[in-house]
C-alpha cells in the first residue's frame, strides 16, 4: 500500500527545497535573497497550516517558540529561532523522512555546484592565508563560500546525513571513498575541526554496525550527553585563564575557547537574545551561540524539547537517530549551528515529540484513515 502525498505536504517540501539550496550554498540567515526566499516559503507554510489541525498542547509546545523567536527578532535582531520554528511548525503529519531526503539531495547538488563554478572560474574561488602556530601562513581555499571553514561544514553535513539516510550501504568501502574525499578537501580547506570531526563519524558509525558493545552503549550516552556538553563548554570556557591546558587545546580549537571565555566572564546570558554578541566575539560552539544569541527563553526551550526527544527516541529504539543525535550534539561543541534546523537537522527529530500524530490505519481495500483526536483544534 502506498500512501498518497497530500498538495499541503507538496508544499513543506518546496519550501524545504529552496531554503535548503539557500543554505546549501552558503547564504547568510542576514542575506537579503536568503530572506526573501525565506519569506515566500513561509506564504507556502501558511498555506499549509490553514488546513492544519492542533490540540491544545501541540499549540503551546511550538508556538511558545514562535513566540520567542518572534521577539528575538524584533527585540535582538537573531533570525536562527524565529526561522527554526517555521520550519518546525508545518511539520505536523509530513514525511519527515523525505525532509531529510530532500535536504541531503539538495545539499549534496548546491555543494557540488559550488565546487564546480569555483574550480571553472564562473564564481571567484577566493582565498585566506591563516597563520598557525608551528606551520606558518597557510592558503585556505573558500570555493565560492564565505569562509574556508563553512565548505568542510556543508560536506560534513552531506556525510552525516548520507550515514543516516543509507546506513545500510556504510562498510570500509564507502568509508575510505568518505575519508579520502575528506582528506583532500581538508589540503585546500585546512579545516582542522572539520577534518578530525568528519574523520569521528566514519569511525563511529564503521564501528556501530561491527560491535555490539558500542551499540549498546550507544543509548546510555544520549541519555546525559545534552547535559554533558553543554558543562565541559561551560567549565572549559571558566578554565581557560586558569589552565595551560586548555590553552594548549585552544590552540588546536582556533581561539574558540578563548571567546567563549571572554563571553562567560564579561556577559550575562540575556533573556532575550541578541546579534550584538557577533561584534564582540565569533561563535565556535552552538551551546553559547544559545545562550547568548538566542537567548535565556529560547536556551530553555530546546534544552527541554529536546531532552524529552532524547527519551523519546531510546524509549523506542530509533537506532540511526539516536547515532546521529550523538554525533549532532558532540559537533555542536565546536561549531555554532545548534538552533538552526537547517544545519542541525537533529532537530527535526524534535517533531517526534512535539506533534501528536494522527495514527494512521491500513483497511483492506487500501485506503487510508486518520483518526482525528477529539481535542484538535483549527489553526
Amino acid at each position: 500500500m502506498e500512501k498518497r502525498i497530500q498538495k499541503s505536504e507538496i508544499l513543506v517540501y518546496i519550501f524545504f527545497i529552496i531554503i535548503t539550496f539557500c543554505k546549501g550554498i552558503g547564504l547568510a540567515g542576514s542575506n537579503n535573497i536568503y530572506i526573501l526566499c525565506y519569506a515566500f516559503g513561509t506564504f507556502l507554510i501558511v498555506m499549509k497550516l490553514l488546513k492544519d489541525r492542533f490540540n491544545k498542547k501541540e499549540l503551546w509546545r511550538i508556538f511558545s517558540l514562535m513566540i520567542i523567536g518572534i521577539i528575538d527578532f524584533v527585540i535582538g535582531d537573531v533570525t536562527t529561532v524565529l526561522f527554526t520554528a517555521i520550519s518546525l511548525c508545518c511539520l505536523k503529519n509530513v514525511n519527515r523522512e523525505n525532509i531529510l531526503k530532500i535536504m541531503f539531495m539538495v545539499r549534496l547538488i548546491s555543494f557540488l555546484m559550488m565546487i564546480t563554478l569555483s574550480l571553472t572560474g564562473i564564481i571567484n574561488n577566493e582565498y585566506i592565508f591563516h597563520y598557525r602556530t608551528g606551520v606558518g601562513n597557510i592558503k585556505r581555499y573558500c570555493f565560492g563560500y564565505s569562509h574556508p571553514n563553512l565548505v568542510h561544514s556543508s560536506f560534513s553535513i552531506i556525510v552525516f546525513l548520507f550515514g543516516y539516510i543509507y546506513h545500510k550501504k556504510i562498510n570500509i568501502f564507502t568509508v575510505g571513498i568518505i575519508e579520502t574525499f575528506n582528506f583532500i578537501l581538508y589540503k585546500y580547506t585546512f579545516s582542522r575541526t572539520g577534518f578530525i570531526i568528519l574523520t569521528l563519524y566514519l569511525v563511529l558509525i564503521y564501528l556501530y554496525k561491527k560491535s555490539k558493545s558500542i551499540k549498546k552503549m550507544i543509548p546510555k550516552l544520549l541519555k546525559v550527553e545534552l547535559i554533558l556538553v553543554i558543562l565541559i563548554s561551560i567549565v572549559l570556557a571558566l578554565s581557560y585563564t586558569n589552565s595551560e591546558f586548555v590553552k594548549k587545546l585552544d590552540v588546536l580549537l582556533t581561539g574558540r575557547l578563548k571567546y567563549m571565555n571572554i563571553l562567560i566572564k564579561n556577559y550575562r546570558i540575556p533573556i532575550i537574545g541578541s546579534n550584538s554578541f557577533n561584534n564582540i566575539v565569533l561563535f565556535d560552539n552552538g551551546y553559547f551561540s544559545m545562550f547568548y544569541e538566542g537567548g535565556l527563553l529560547a536556551s530553555v526551550w530546546f534544552i527541554y524539547y529536546l531532552a524529552q526527544t532524547n527519551k523519546t527516541l531510546i524509549k523506542q529504539n530509533k537506532e540511526q537517530k539516536i547515532l546521529l543525535m550523538i554525533f549532532f550534539l558532540f559537533y555542536c561543541m565546536f561549531e555554532s549551528y545548534f538552533m538552526s534546523i537547517l544545519m542541525n537537522p537533529t532537530l527535526i527529530f524534535i517533531i517526534d515529540y512535539i506533534f501528536e500524530e494522527k495514527k494512521i490505519n491500513e483497511e483492506n481495500d487500501g485506503k487510508i484513515i486518520i483518526n482525528s483526536s477529539k481535542n484538535d483544534i483549527t489553526y
